[in-house]
């Protein structure tokens, strides 16, 4: 046997192998962690999507019965649309849930943090002062939705629209 095999002159010391096993250990955290973050990252904007789709197919559903019912009811909880044909069209939210009638409008793992409609929104000096009458916005409808996950991803969406039939009786 040679000896420089006996005095290890021709292979990696101890220290330099900690070392190397040190710096390949960092690089892999780094890598796993680095992979984790983008994954989140891309999980919480795919649900952010979800939510801002789910905010403009509530806006869809509800606005084109606001802007085309006879007549409006509203109620804290609920709102009933009657159609010109005399169908009646009833939205509830309770429990974060919408509902049309007895069926759920919204993805599973979303609710309904806020769903606010109010008619009339604009206050009646605003529209005396900068409008000149005071039944210029009849027909007015404020519709302000707030969506969340389960992660806690909010997002809210406000929108106002006119109610046609409404709007000719004070014309």
């Amino acid at each position: 046997m040679r000896l420089c095999y006996v005095n290890n002159e021709s292979g990696v010391t101890l220290a330099e192998l900690i070392i190397a096993l040190g710096l390949t250990s960092l690089l892999m955290v780094l890598v796993v962690t680095g992979t984790l973050f983008v994954k989140k990252y891309i999980s919480d904007w795919s649900d952010r999507d979800k939510i801002t789709e789910e905010l403009a197919f509530a806006i869809q559903e509800l606005m084109p019965q606001i802007e085309d019912s006879r007549v409006l009811d509203l109620y804290p909880d609920s709102l009933v649309c009657h159609t010109v044909t005399g169908a009646r069209i009833r939205y509830r939210w309770d429990g974060g849930v919408l509902r049309k009638d007895d069926h759920i409008l919204l993805r599973v793992g979303l609710k309904i943090d806020l769903l606010e409609i109010l008619a009339n929104p604009l206050p009646i000096d605003f529209t005396k002062d900068t409008l000149g009458s005071a039944n210029i916005n009849r027909g007015l409808y404020y519709l302000k939705i707030a969506i969340s996950d389960r992660r806690g991803n909010v997002d809210t969406l406000t929108t106002v629209g006119r109610n046609r039939y409404e709007t000719l009786k004070y014309q």
